[in-house]
């Protein structure tokens, strides 16, 4: 699939410093960087006229949940990583999730 962009806007926002650092650090190991990332996020919203958002007290469940978010945007067709490249790291996240719930 094909995404031609027709005009592109910039967007400004505010965010603390700290968690700007901490997510550039996470979307860098999916080979993401910000912009990628938030327009990602707007195409899911445009998309399934929804936001892809769950709120959770359980940290488990946020983890589950951004596993399979990661998982279907990779059937999706996400080209940053190969497939798998994004399934090995998939499956760490998995083990690593696993270890912790123990």
């Amino acid at each position: 699939m094909v995404i031609i962009m027709k005009k592109s806007t910039a967007i400004s926002i505010r965010v603390d410093g700290d968690l700007k650092e901490k997510s550039e650090k996470i979307m860098a190991e999916f080979g993401l960087n910000m912009t990628t990332t938030v327009n990602m996020l707007l195409r899911q919203i445009v998309r399934e006229q929804a936001i892809p958002l769950s709120l959770t007290a359980n940290p488990d469940a946020k983890l589950k949940d951004d596993l399979i978010f990661a998982q279907l945007e990779r059937m999706a067709g996400y080209k940053g990583l190969s497939g798998d490249e994004m399934a090995n790291r998939l499956d760490v996240l998995i083990a690593e999730a696993g270890n912790d719930a123990q």
